[in-house]
């Protein structure tokens, strides 16, 4: 799944992972067209690579979005592909 950021994210990205600082849950997507749109209102957006099954497998877990996205508390560094 993806999930877009801009570059002044990138570090704190790579640092801290993915935070649902500004909204209850983290937004993923299985479309990277619908990842690029939500972040283009910040600046170009940099799609992030989520290792969701990985995640998934570790005993994360996900939430369908009646909006087409899918829901999670937070994504690790870890599970990020840059």
């Amino acid at each position: 799944m993806y999930h877009g950021t801009v570059k002044k994210f990138i570090a704190s990205n790579r640092q801290m992972g993915l935070q649902n600082l500004s909204f209850q849950h983290v937004h993923l997507s299985n479309v990277i067209e619908t990842a690029e749109k939500v972040d283009s209102r910040r600046g170009k957006p940099i799609m992030l690579n989520i290792a969701t099954g990985e995640m998934y497998r570790d005993g994360h877990v996900f939430y369908p979005s009646k909006k087409g996205v899918w829901l999670c508390t937070k994504v690790s560094a870890k599970y990020i592909k840059f």
